[in-house]
This record gives structure tokens, sequence and C-alpha cells, in this order.
């Protein structure tokens, strides 16, 4: 039968949380879009910003946690990052279309972005280093096993 490999284990895969998260950010901008031409009083332009780095931090968190159902840790490292960073591109363009708000003119929002940035970087070497340790002790724990 077949199958398609993007989908056999979601939450390991960095393409497919990248194209979930663009998609559920082009959907909600569309709903934004609709509220601001509904009711002009509550435009804020900077809602698009906002919404984009909710969805770099829910990338960012969930593709950590990916790495622990990965097969090839290496492979989820680099295609991650990989993702993370189109990611990052893609949110921030759409966001400066949508709003007409620049990066550097969205007041907080770039530095929120940068601080994703670094925290995405943090958690993923921290999940490393927690899965090294793992497997550091479970070969101890074998040796150990294995002298008795």
């Amino acid at each position: 039968m077949f199958k398609l490999k993007i989908l056999e284990n979601p939450l390991s895969n960095g393409a497919f949380q990248f194209a979930f998260c663009t998609g559920i950010y082009l959907v909600i901008c569309l709903f934004i879009f609709i509220w601001h031409s509904l009711a002009p009083e509550a435009k804020n332009s900077l809602d698009y910003w906002l919404i984009s780095n909710a969805l770099v931090f829910f990338y960012s968190l969930f593709n950590s946690l990916g790495y622990f159902a990965s097969k090839n840790k290496e492979t989820h490292f680099q295609r991650g990052i990989g993702a993370f960073a189109l990611l990052a591109l893609v949110v921030s363009l759409c966001s400066w279309l949508f709003s007409g708000v620049a990066l550097t003119d969205a007041k907080s929002h770039s530095w929120i972005l940068l601080v994703l940035t670094i925290s995405y970087l943090v958690f993923i070497s921290i999940v490393t280093l927690v899965q090294r340790v793992v497997t550091i002790s479970m070969m101890k724990e074998d040796n150990k096993k294995n002298k008795i």
C-alpha cells in the first residue's frame, strides 16, 4: 500500500510542522482580515505580527519535542533548523505584506522574534543533550547487566 513518508510521524517531521504552521497562519490571517473588514475600528496592524510570533513559538516547541520521536536525530536537527528559518522568513514576509508594517517598525515584535530564535536553538540544544545523557546512561546500564 502506498504511504506518504511525510505523514508517517508528523510530530518528528519538520517539513510537516512547517506546512502546518504556515497553513494555520494563513487561515488566522484570513479571519483577521475579515474581522478588520467588518469592524474597522478594531483594526490593529500588529495582529499579524502577534500571530506570526505565536506560531514560530508553537513550531519551536513541537519541533524540539519531536526530536525524541525521530529516528535519525542528526537529520531532524538539520531539517528542523532549516524549516524554522524558512518559517520565520515566510511568516515575517507575510506579516509585512498583510499589515504594511515592516519588522523594524513592528515595535517589540522584532525583539520577540529574536528571543524566539535564540530560545529555539536553546530548546533543541537541551533536547539533544538530554538525549545523549539518556543514551550514555542506557549504555552504562547495559554494561553493568553484561558484567553480572
